[in-house]
């Protein structure tokens, strides 16, 4: 009895084991490799969709080995191209390694997008460096060259090299460090074929300084900014005074990816937008909706396509399709209209600008108590040298919206490089 019972035994486990093969089989047999070309350089890639789930899977595509869900930041290295076959179905898998070589693995091609993750359009730096007096004139980068920039302000010996004076110098523009007790100088002569930079603009400048009574030595203390224009060498040195005091610069807001869309911290009130958002309870403020609210100025340039504008504007900072679910609640009195806002002050203004978004949001048969959980920024135009003076707008985003990433969007002086 025992003997039989034993054998049965056997039977059962043999029988185990040939089911645990043929399931193995049947799932090697599910994708097999068609075709793989090898790469002689290994080609950078990062994901796509960092926030979707993309399964790593191993060679044979039996077992899931990572998910780049979990690795959002990660540059994938890719060695080769495999196509594998399902059925009657092929698909291309990179076969990828992590920066880290961590892991590795093959995923779809689809999921993955070419380029080191650092290439993505979400910067930390800004390319353009603005003007806060003006904010619509600025400076790109690639326009700079701060080794030629360096070279002469270190003719000027005990002088301070600051950010403020080196951005008056970058724009031409001393209005951005005060025109008193600034001297400038500036060299429009042409390099030629003379390959001795230094000793070329060395000379140019000392003859600027006879026109002050000054040598390269006289500046002990002075903040200075110099730019040499890259292309023909054309040059301006600021030098301010250690006793003046420093114009006051307001923040610049911009939207990273349309560099039309800018607006300064002069046309914002802090205080008045954080009223407005505490009329919503429940709502949460965010910084990305606020600056789409703060940047509602470039609505009303009028030299400018406005409408246009602030609808690419509004794209890039809320979403492709931003005008299916976003709410917009506005007051438009005094726009082009003095009638409301001549002989008023601030508080009347902005008394009637409220009445106005609830007007509005009754005309969307809404009420002030439907948005909890949405992102919100809001928007009262202060200045009275403005046409829109009064103007008044307040974004709603649904808490199932997802906004997209942009990246750095303010402007400051700590934002420009010295070296």
């Amino acid at each position: 009895m025992k003997k039989h019972k034993l054998f049965a035994l056997l039977i059962t486990f043999c029988a185990l084991i040939n089911t645990q093969a043929n399931v193995q089989s049947v799932q090697a047999a599910t994708y097999h490799v068609v075709k793989q070309k090898n790469y002689s350089k290994i080609k950078p890639y990062h994901a796509k969709d960092p926030d979707k789930s993309v399964k790593i899977w191993n060679k044979k595509h039996t077992k899931t080995i990572g998910n780049l869900q979990n690795y959002p930041h990660t540059t994938w290295y890719a060695s080769a191209s495999v196509t594998m076959k399902h059925d009657s179905t092929k698909a291309i898998y990179y076969k990828v390694k992590s920066g880290n070589k961590r892991h590795s693995g093959y995923v779809w091609h689809g999921y993955l997008t070419k380029g080191k993750y650092a290439a993505t359009s979400t910067p930390t730096t800004t390319s353009v460096l603005f003007n806060p007096l003006n904010p619509e004139y600025g400076i790109h980068t690639k326009n700079i060259d701060n080794t030629l920039n360096n070279l002469v302000v270190s003719l000027f010996p005990n002088t301070i090299h600051d950010k403020q004076t080196q951005l008056a110098a970058d724009l031409f523009d001393h209005y951005v460090i005060g025109t008193e007790d600034c001297i400038k100088l500036e060299s429009y002569a042409k390099l030629n074929n003379q390959s001795d930079f230094k000793n070329f603009i060395y000379n140019q400048l000392k003859k600027e300084l006879t026109k002050y009574n000054k040598t390269f030595t006289d500046f002990n203390g002075y903040k200075i900014g110099a730019y040499v224009d890259p292309k023909n060498k054309q040059t301006i040195v600021l030098l301010k005074s250690p006793e003046s005091t420093p114009t006051k610069l307001p923040t610049v807001f911009y939207d990273p990816k349309n560099y039309a869309g800018v607006t300064s911290s002069e046309y914002i009130d802090t205080k008045r937008n954080d009223e407005l958002i505490s009329l919503f309870p429940g709502t949460i403020k965010n910084d990305q909706v606020q600056l789409a609210d703060n940047l509602y100025q470039s609505y009303f340039d009028v030299s400018a396509d406005y409408p246009e504008r602030y609808d690419d504007i509004c794209k890039d900072i809320l979403g492709k399709n931003y005008k299916k679910k976003v709410v917009f609640v506005r007051s438009m009195l005094g726009w082009k209209d003095s009638t409301y806002t001549e002989g008023k002050s601030d508080e009347e203004i902005y008394e009637a600008a409220k009445k106005e978004i609830a007007k509005d949001l009754k005309r969307q048969h809404k009420n002030f108590d439907d948005f909890k959980g949405y992102k919100i920024g809001a928007y009262f135009c202060p200045s009275t040298e403005e046409n829109n003076y009064g103007v008044t707008q307040i974004i709603l985003v649904p808490p199932t919206v997802k906004l997209p990433k942009i990246g750095k969007c303010t402007f400051t002086i700590d934002d420009v490089p010295l070296d």
